[in-house]
């Protein structure tokens, strides 16, 4: 937990707080996110197809002609106010979570490329229209949750399993209406859901937990739970493997253009 530090104002300015916080990287995105909406909104509309792709809208057409930055940009673009506020509740829910546990700069990386893998899928089954949204992040980022769950699921004891089924159902129930829906671009969730479980997998801190007393002389206590964070080699292995999966994919997407 962090504490104020005595010598800073108790009105701090917004970006002190931002850098005090536990989960910086999620309010950072959330601030993206609203600020592209209200450019698109001051420009021609958020659900304007023309002023979407100028912004940098999935278009599979232009992606397979060269413009591979719209397998990144998306992420960032929400097509209407309630898309951006959906997506907004799940960041804000899942992404606090999964950077307390696996840190900014991890849980930046997860964020990132599970948005792009979400986009790649989506690039490869659909080959017509417009995709925008931070789907395929978040549902990465829900992924990221499921992962660490696992993983530690022999120390989370009956409470983590419970947790463990709970966002299966979860997950299960949003890929479901996703179906059934039209307009939902349900295989930049399934990307981004299955690239962020194998890259959080190699990410995930592990739990231990550790004796501490609560007095002085007071045996047993409470057990105090530990993070150990995988090191940099870990970081540097998902980026490598990743970057030139991003590539592979795409050529081969591409090449082959529409698959369907």
């Amino acid at each position: 937990m962090f504490q104020q530090d005595p010598d800073i104002p108790g009105r701090a300015s917004l970006i002190d707080r931002l850098l005090a916080s536990q989960t910086p990287a999620t309010f950072v995105f959330v601030g993206i996110n609203a600020i592209v909406w209200l450019a698109l909104e001051a420009t021609g509309g958020s659900q304007n197809i023309p002023n979407l792709l100028r912004f940098g809208a999935k278009f599979g057409p232009d992606i397979a002609d060269g413009q591979y930055w719209r397998l990144f940009t998306p992420m960032f673009l929400h097509i209407g106010f309630l898309h951006l506020l959906t997506n907004t509740f799940g960041l804000l829910i899942f992404g606090r979570i999964v950077e307390r546990y696996f840190g900014s700069l991890n849980f930046t990386l997860i964020y990132l490329l599970a948005g792009v893998f979400g986009n790649i899928a989506s690039y490869a089954v659909l080959s017509t229209g417009v995709g925008a949204g931070a789907s395929g992040a978040v549902f990465g980022i829900v992924a990221a949750y499921a992962a660490f769950l696992y993983k530690n699921r022999a120390l989370a004891g009956p409470m983590g399993r419970s947790s463990l089924g709970g966002l299966a159902l979860i997950i299960g129930a949003n890929l479901m209406f996703g179906f059934a829906v039209s307009g939902i671009d349900n295989w930049a969730h399934i990307g981004g859901l299955v690239s962020g479980f194998f890259i959080a997998f190699r990410l995930v801190p592990t739990v231990s937990f550790r004796p501490q007393d609560t007095l002085t002389g007071l045996i047993g206590g409470f057990l105090t739970p530990i993070l150990s964070m995988p090191g940099k080699t870990a970081r540097i292995e998902v980026m490598l493997v990743s970057m030139i999966a991003i590539v592979v994919t795409t050529w081969v997407v591409g090449s082959a253009y529409p698959l369907n």
